[in-house]
């Protein structure tokens, strides 16, 4: 789980040298919700990288449900998301 985030923020700090404006955008949103899905996986103490992403992925969808953002705004955190979990 630590190293999945770490090469995820790791992609992220790149993006926020070389990134567009709406990837500094989808990058920023996501790392919070990075570190958020980390702190309660530390917190239930489930340490898998399949439980880190299923994790972001809650987290993503509450937000989502709670249309804290746009519907463009959505698809590019989508895309982000789609981005980072690839090898």
């Amino acid at each position: 789980m630590y190293q999945l985030y770490q090469d995820m923020e790791q992609k992220i700090a790149h993006i926020l040298e070389q990134g567009d404006s709406d990837e500094l955008f989808a990058s920023g949103y996501l790392s919070g919700h990075l570190s958020l899905a980390l702190a309660h996986c530390e917190q239930a103490q489930k340490h898998s990288a399949d439980d880190f992403i299923v994790q972001v992925e809650q987290e993503l969808a509450q937000a989502f449900a709670a249309r804290e953002l746009s519907p463009a705004d959505q698809v590019l955190v989508e895309a982000m998301w789609r981005h980072l979990t690839q090898g």
